[in-house]
């Protein structure tokens, strides 16, 4: 199942809409739940406009640490996966992305890279 883009008072399943706040919210609908840390999820919350300059920052800190050059944001998954994690509004961890179907973390991470390419 397509998750939903929010753009001020319309929602549409599975598309990018550019009215008042674009692409700044996204909830995504999980295909078939998805459980992690004990917890079961049937849908996400992502609020991108919660993000700030300090999430960035500490994002390619984490990556650095971990021997992760991050180039261009928009276009590195690990990356994607840490913005995506922190504008959650489940507050799910960033270790939960890869362990999601191939479709749902495609979806989510295509949110957040829509987001910065649109937006960033």
């Amino acid at each position: 199942m397509a998750g939903t883009e929010k753009g001020g008072t319309e929602a549409v399943i599975g598309e990018i809409v550019a009215i008042d706040r674009p692409a700044f919210e996204y909830t995504h609908i999980f295909s078939e739940p998805f459980t992690f840390m004990g917890k079961t999820h049937n849908e996400l919350h992502f609020d991108w406009g919660t993000l700030k300059g300090r999430d960035s920052l500490a994002i390619e800190s984490e990556l650095q640490a971990l021997g992760v050059t991050v180039v261009m944001p928009a276009f590195s998954g690990h990356y994607l996966c840490r913005m995506a994690a922190r504008a959650c509004r489940e507050k799910i961890g960033s270790d939960a992305f890869p362990l999601m179907a191939l479709h749902d973390f495609i979806r989510i991470t295509g949110a957040a890279k829509s987001f910065l390419l649109l937006r960033g």
